[in-house]
């Protein structure tokens, strides 16, 4: 389980917590797993995550892959 912590709210942020859809160039879909996290004023830390039920998924090497979260994010320069 997790430890939860309370902050002010980013006011440009949708309420609740994203699932990002992740893509390999070639169109194979990549499984999100939830991990410790900071959004709409909770910050929730997990100290450990359970692998074993997640199979691993193959990609051709060298490949790019895409995360999108649904929302407009800036990009870090």
């Amino acid at each position: 389980m997790g430890s939860k912590q309370v902050h002010e709210p980013e006011p440009n942020l949708p309420l609740k917590l994203p699932t990002p859809t992740i893509q390999s160039e070639s169109g194979i879909s990549i499984p999100a797993i939830q991990g410790s996290y900071c959004w709409g004023g909770t910050c929730a830390d997990y100290a450990s995550l359970n692998f074993e039920d997640n199979t691993p998924v193959q990609v051709l090497a060298g490949e790019d892959l895409s995360i999108d979260m649904g929302i407009d994010i800036p990009r870090m320069r």
